[in-house]
């Protein structure tokens, strides 16, 4: 065996006895931690518990694991068969301890929670309605909306596009003989999530009235302003910040998608006529983004 060969086999073997001394090593140095500590097992969660996961599923989503008994949660759960019968309440997240706080009987369980995670790649942005843009104060997170963007007449006199790299002056038909633009409503973003939700009352009082399904008793409707908080990819969040500033939202319940084929900007010319279209009003046309 030349020099080389037995160069590499050292070197081999040097790395897995480091390896083996650098993994003694830290055990050790948990153990000198918590040497002279009184330790007890608990179960910490390994990976996330969505809200509402039965107790008899937990097992697999949790570990077992030594700690000072100093730090162990007054309710921390010593046997897995104490949540039979019961739910997560909340989402649990990766090494918190399992307790028993976090588990409530189904009857008890709140499937709508004031709010949830925005999804990866989303911003979130808050609008503020009055209760009949706002499915009458019953939005609720997680809810799917469609949401419509309405404006007033703009003052477009001397207004210009770019084309080829000229200013040419906007039509007639678009800016309309006193050079104002109609006023108009499209269906602008469709299957938005809702985040969150708050009503005045809510801010007012610290807390909110809960949801009557009963048709002899129905819900009094909110009287203050509902804020609705909805999960958009930028260009939508831009689309609907400057709508908010400069014209009015309303939301329609969209809980599977709607077809779109037979929308378009609605104005006062064509409201009659059954359906709206960009060549109704000449506003230009753009691909909607996607939600």
């Amino acid at each position: 065996m030349n020099r080389r060969v037995m160069a590499g086999v050292a070197a081999v073997v040097l790395a897995v006895l480091g390896t083996l001394v650098l993994v003694n090593y830290v055990n050790r140095a948990e153990d000198r931690a918590l040497e002279g500590e009184r330790t007890v097992n608990v179960f910490v969660v390994s990976k996330r518990i969505p809200a509402g996961t039965p107790g008899a599923e937990i097992a697999s989503y949790v570990a077992e694991s030594k700690i000072p008994e100093k730090v162990r949660a007054e309710t921390a759960v010593a046997d897995l068969a104490a949540l039979e019968g019961r739910i997560a309440s909340i989402d649990l997240t990766p090494g918190e301890q399992l307790v028993i706080d976090r588990f409530v009987e189904p009857r008890d369980f709140d499937a709508t929670p004031s709010r949830i995670g925005v999804p990866a790649g989303k911003l979130e942005v808050t609008v503020g309605l009055d209760p009949q843009r706002a499915l009458g104060g019953r939005v609720r997170p997680g809810d799917r909306v469609a949401v419509f963007l309405s404006f007033e007449p703009f003052d477009m006199t001397g207004a210009s596009v770019t084309v080829n790299g000229e200013e040419v002056p906007l039509p007639e038909e678009v800016v309309g003989a006193e050079g104002r633009t109609p006023n108009v409503t499209r269906l602008g973003l469709q299957r938005v999530l809702v985040t969150e939700v708050q009503t005045e009352d809510e801010i007012e009082d610290g807390e909110s009235v809960e949801a009557s399904t009963d048709i002899d008793n129905p819900t009094q409707a909110t009287s203050g302003d509902v804020y609705v908080t909805l999960a958009l990819d930028p260009d939508a969040a831009e689309r609907v910040i400057f709508t908010q500033e400069y014209g009015t939202i309303w939301l329609a319940n969209e809980p599977e998608p709607a077809d779109k084929a037979r929308t378009g900007t609605i104005s006062r010319g064509n409201v009659l006529n059954g359906s709206g279209s960009a060549e109704d009003t000449g506003a230009p046309t753009a691909e909607e983004p996607s939600q």
